[in-house]
């Protein structure tokens, strides 16, 4: 019975600790609107990590530049040049003979259907990292409030172009052959393009005022590379490497929609963005990339066909 007892009050008191340290907040939202957000990015891509399975030789740390823009409420535009600072199989006495990786992409995008809908969204009030002992605890502060959250789909294409270093080990029966040769695969990408844009400003009275704003960009492509280079110090090592044409990605990037001052509620953003692709390409077979970016320019640009709503203005950095 005491066993019990004390299961009960421990309950009690576990039980208890949400409701005691719980708090109401009272918030007030600023500006709900998906729409009203920039329509021109350029990023450094600061770190991107490239890792083809079969090709580790080829892996490789890069640096470059990335840019989308959007025109109206339909078209669109990329731009991707990364360079390999880092190339895993860059090495040995013939070094200087090897490539970094180079990729570059230019395409276009096509918006089909869009469409609203008012969400629970999740805003993040404050967050705090303490250690205890050997551990990091970061406490995070949130609130769900009802906000607009903006869909799109459509389809893209464009120009696609990656090469560098290629180890050969694993191709049999080509006994002359160096180890490492320089090797390129172009073509072009096909696919669709899902976009989710959240852009909700509150002001509240326990944390003053808070945002969620960005917009998650979702893609599925078909890769057709059926240009191929392979050589190595003049000599045409194309009928010995991968002959597959085929591949395909899929791949998620997040970047922010707002100014990095946005003038109107005083209130600076962040301009961080981030992005992950994982798939199949020729030579390079299963692959993974990653990349860190931060942003050199966004702007709400008129020329683009960006209108400030009548309750705003046009601002840019």
């Amino acid at each position: 019975m005491r066993k019990k007892l004390l299961a009960l009050l421990f309950f009690a008191i576990v039980g208890g600790i949400p409701v005691s340290n719980a708090q109401m907040v009272n918030y007030k939202i600023l500006k709900d609107d998906p729409a009203d957000v920039t329509n021109f990015w350029l990023y450094l891509d600061a770190l991107h990590l490239d890792m083809g399975a079969k090709n580790m030789d080829g892996a490789s740390f890069n640096i470059g530049l990335s840019s989308t823009a959007n025109y109206k409420k339909n078209l669109g535009g990329d731009f991707t040049f990364h360079y390999g600072w880092l190339t895993m199989g860059k090495s040995g006495q013939d070094k200087d003979k090897l490539n970094n990786h180079i990729k570059v992409e230019l395409g276009g995008f096509y918006t089909l259907t869009v469409r609203n809908k008012r969400v629970n969204t999740r805003v993040i009030l404050s967050s705090s990292s303490s250690r205890r002992g050997s551990y990091t605890v970061t406490t995070t502060k949130s609130i769900n409030v009802p906000a607009t959250k903006h869909m799109a789909l459509g389809v893209r294409g464009g120009f696609y172009s990656v090469g560098g270093i290629f180890g050969t080990r694993d191709i049999e029966n080509v006994p002359a052959i160096p180890s490492k040769i320089n090797y390129r695969k172009t073509g072009m990408y096909v696919g669709l393009l899902s976009v989710s844009t959240r852009n909700v400003f509150i002001n509240t009275d326990t944390d003053g005022k808070a945002i969620r704003s960005a917009r998650t960009r979702l893609f599925a492509d078909v890769l057709i590379l059926p240009a191929t280079s392979a050589k190595f110090d003049g000599v045409n090592y194309k009928s010995n490497v991968d002959p597959e044409i085929f591949g395909f990605r899929f791949g998620m990037q997040v970047l922010p929609v707002e100014l990095r001052k946005v003038k109107d509620y005083n209130i600076k953003t962040r301009g961080m963005s981030y992005g992950v692709e994982i798939g199949v390409r020729p030579i390079d077979g299963f692959y993974i990339a990653g990349n860190v970016s931060f942003c050199i320019m966004r702007k709400k640009l008129s020329i683009l066909g960006y209108e400030a709503p009548e309750s705003s203005y046009n601002t840019s950095e």
